[in-house]
């Protein structure tokens, strides 16, 4: 999802959000934080660059209505066992 310069990605594992315009971000364990109060962005910062990494793609094939072209998720962001 992309408002302004919000953009929100979730997979199995995770949930982000940032700030493309600067360095604003959150990320969630997903499915452990349900409501998502626990930001752990400091403690994974591999995991909230793969994801930064992965967002334009994502946003292009959302728009483009292509899912068929979406990136292959790499195991450190579909695992939930950590």
């Amino acid at each position: 999802m992309v408002e302004d310069d919000q953009v929100w990605l979730r997979s199995p594992a995770w949930s982000v959000q940032y700030n493309s315009s600067d360095e604003t971000v959150q990320l969630f364990a997903k499915p452990d934080d349900r409501w998502e109060v626990n930001d752990v962005s400091a403690r994974c910062t591999e995991i909230v660059e793969k994801l930064r990494q992965l967002g334009p793609e994502f946003i292009l094939a959302a728009r483009n209505g292509e899912r068929m072209i979406l990136p292959k998720l790499d195991a450190s962001l579909t695992n939930w066992i950590r």
